[in-house]
């Protein structure tokens, strides 16, 4: 499914437009419409982060610095009467590519994981913290993974194999990695966030950081 979002100061061409897509895009889903850049329609993408943002070449300029988020965008040119085919052509063609939707969530999705890493007091520069990031995206593209102690054994693996290292070693830098975290923690914090204090292991980030996205 691709989501978008279209900003145009000519509303009754946006809404025609956006009939237009729907109508010929059965793989398309409209997340909104705006006229201006409003604080609540940049909120509303930044939240729910659309795969193709649609609107006038001058609205793509002042959307660089307020939005967080990778996204496809398309131009809605000048002459009115070359909007609706080109515009509503390019997303079919978005929608037959189902890589197009994954990469972009994905990328996504590891931006708010580093971000919330960061939040959490992750020191980013430390290897174990890059070991635990791929741990989570590893998981996040494949939700059907049986995540358990024993299986977290294999995922080790995977990672260690990624960096042609030893499985010891990653464990070694993410535990280093969750030690440092804790230092600049508070016990509620980590309570709240993982569901305990002491022994914070992989698997409790990992679930702390799927479930709660």
């Amino acid at each position: 499914m691709i989501t978008y979002f279209i900003f145009s100061n000519d509303l009754i061409l946006a809404n025609n437009l956006s009939n237009a897509i729907l109508k010929s895009n059965s793989n398309a889903q409209a997340i909104g419409i705006s006229k201006t850049l409003s604080k609540s329609s940049i909120h509303s993408c930044n939240t729910l982060l659309p795969h193709v943002i649609i609107a006038t070449k001058s609205m793509h300029k002042k959307l660089l610095d307020k939005l967080h988020f990778n996204y496809y965008s398309i131009i809605i040119p000048q002459n009115e009467g070359l909007v609706t085919l080109p515009i509503t052509n390019k997303v079919k063609k978005l929608t037959r590519d189902i890589r197009f939707s994954q990469k972009l969530d994905s990328n996504n999705f590891k931006k708010y994981t580093i971000a919330k890493l960061e939040k959490s007091k992750f020191n980013v520069a430390l290897s174990g913290t890059r070991y635990l990031l791929d741990c989570i995206m590893y998981i996040y593209a494949n939700p059907y993974y049986n995540l358990n102690r024993t299986t977290m054994k294999n995922l080790y693996w995977l990672i260690a194999h990624k960096y042609s290292i030893n499985t010891d070693i990653v464990i070694w830098n993410i535990r280093t990695a969750i030690n440092e975290m804790c230092k600049y923690t508070t016990q509620k914090y980590r309570t709240d966030l993982y569901g305990l204090d002491y022994g914070i292991t992989t698997l409790h980030i990992i679930k702390a950081f799927i479930i709660s996205n």
